[in-house]
């Protein structure tokens, strides 16, 4: 399966959150490629992680015009592709703000399958920067691993006795 990780902006917490992605499906046991506002590369993919930053503006959400503008602009080359969408959120109420880039993926105009989602808020640090803490960045990481296995149709069960017991089930 080819699976394509692409950033649509130069976000410290957003380039973060996508090279754990990679991590994740580096353990599925898949190769994946990464990319930076290059979407030729979404032609050839099989599974899109696609990730762009949200922002609280005044009194309203605004999700990345850039992202809105990737997916819109290039209509015809999501079509059918199976998108797994991350967001760095700056303000915890810039989580609204993914419903309107999962309503523009689903468009008829672009017509993409949205696989799975997850927004990530990024925490002010003391020294004024922002960063995603440890905990967050496992859940991105688990997020690469949990939907590159649905993508191939493997399911990952919980060990117990009950399994390993070929007897114990009926």
């Amino acid at each position: 399966m080819k699976i394509l990780v692409l950033t649509c902006e130069e976000d410290e917490v957003l380039l973060r959150l996508a090279r754990e992605i990679v991590e994740g499906v580096r353990e599925a046991g898949e190769s994946p490629s990464a990319a930076k506002n290059d979407f030729s590369g979404v032609a050839w993919a099989d599974l899109v992680f696609f990730g762009f930053t949200t922002h609280r503006r005044f009194l309203w959400n605004h999700a990345s015009d850039r992202a809105l503008r990737a997916l819109k602009e290039n209509g015809m080359v999501w079509g059918g592709k199976r998108v797994a969408l991350f967001a760095a959120c700056y303000g915890e109420a810039s989580r609204a703000a993914m419903q309107d880039v999962v309503r523009a993926a689903g468009e008829a105009g672009v017509g993409a399958r949205i696989a799975n989602t997850l927004a990530i808020v990024a925490q002010k640090t003391k020294q004024g920067s922002w960063e995603a803490n440890e905990v967050d960045l496992a859940r991105a990481r688990g997020f690469g691993e949990r939907t590159t296995n649905n993508a191939n149709g493997r399911t990952v069960f919980k060990h117990n006795e009950k399994r390993r017991i070929k007897k114990y089930l009926k």
